[in-house]
């Protein structure tokens, strides 16, 4: 039954999610509710934006068909996640402040703190612990503004965000008790539905209300793997490209003595667009590279005796995904 009902909730979603994107960027174009290119874009027509309510319209209806209501904390991380979206709806139609957001984020992210209060475990390297009570709570309020932002960063082309996203809540989905599972299908399906219109070359955008969304639920889903303590290993290899990428461009602007905050083009994916590499073959690499971050995840939460080998081997590709993407982004024109 419970496999059913997540079926439903990813089916369900995923028609919605696209039905619902449809219409808003009808509206969206009715209203010139369009993102303009300037010096720092990627496209180059006015596109809708505002997309993102398809994929939270889309994630909520799958997961209330599913009857995944029943459960009270992700019905708070879920309240939680939409008001994030209505912060992020704000700020595509008018701008909020930095630090409004940033606060919003912040109160999202201790609400699911709270609501999950979750055990953080680690096994590397032969090195094992657990981290509870007040450290876990503040881990768990970074990690979640971190992973509200880093879906923020990354959407900057054509279905990557989106694709990212789906790959994460699938994977996710399979490791967590029956009552996430009908929220993480929800927003599989919203995304793929999403990716219909988004897909390059889209017809419309996520924007915030739609990355803020996503950040926040894949972060809350990520902790609730597994039944006892979350194991952080494989929640960092599934998001390794995420990070890698989010991470590596904080530093190089850091080390510039750049604002972090500032409109931007620096990220390894960015650069990759200027040089021969199209929109659809970055979106689907980060994509691939996602997937197999996922499988080595799934590998080191089912086979305990791998997980050395596994975790040396997930470092050496994540070395080599980097060296080659900024080889290529280097490269001349």
């Amino acid at each position: 039954m419970s496999e059913y009902l997540a079926l439903v909730a990813g089916v369900t979603s995923a028609l919605v999610a696209m039905i619902a994107t449809r219409l808003v960027e009808r509206v969206a174009r009715r209203r010139a509710l369009l993102d303009i290119p300037n010096d720092r874009s990627l496209h180059t027509v006015p596109t809708p934006r505002l997309g993102g309510i398809g994929i939270v319209v889309g994630s909520a209806t799958g997961w209330v068909v599913s009857g995944g209501f029943g459960d009270a904390p992700v019905v708070g991380v879920m309240l939680a996640a939409m008001g994030l979206a209505v912060v992020g709806l704000v700020d595509d139609l008018v701008h909020v402040r930095v630090i409004t957001k940033y606060a919003a984020q912040l109160a999202a992210a201790a609400v699911g703190a709270v609501l999950l209060a979750p055990e953080l475990a680690f096994d590397l390297f032969g090195m094992r612990g657990v981290i509870s009570g007040p450290t876990a709570m503040v881990l768990t309020t970074v990690w979640l503004t971190a992973m509200i932002n880093a879906l923020n960063f990354i959407d900057g082309i054509d279905g990557m965000a989106a694709g990212i996203a789906a790959v994460i809540a699938l994977t996710a989905s399979v490791l967590v008790a029956p009552a996430g599972d009908r929220m993480l299908l929800a927003v599989t399906g919203a995304c793929v539905g999403f990716l219909v219109w988004n897909y390059h070359p889209a017809s419309i955008f996520m924007g915030d209300v739609g990355s803020q969304f996503l950040g926040y639920l894949l972060g809350v889903g990520l902790l609730l793997v597994g039944d006892g303590p979350v194991e952080v290993v494989p929640v960092f290899l599934i998001t390794l490209p995420l990070a890698l990428d989010t991470g590596l461009t904080l530093v190089r602007r850091l080390a510039s003595r750049k604002n972090v905050l500032a409109a931007h083009r620096e990220h390894i994916y960015q650069r990759l667009t200027v040089h021969r590499f199209s929109v659809r073959t970055i979106a689907g690499l980060y994509a691939a590279a996602t997937a197999v971050g996922a499988v080595l995840a799934v590998t080191w939460a089912s086979h305990p005796e791998l997980r050395t080998p596994i975790t040396l081997l997930a470092v050496l590709l994540a070395l080599a995904f980097v060296l080659v993407a900024e080889r290529a982004a280097a490269a001349p024109r």
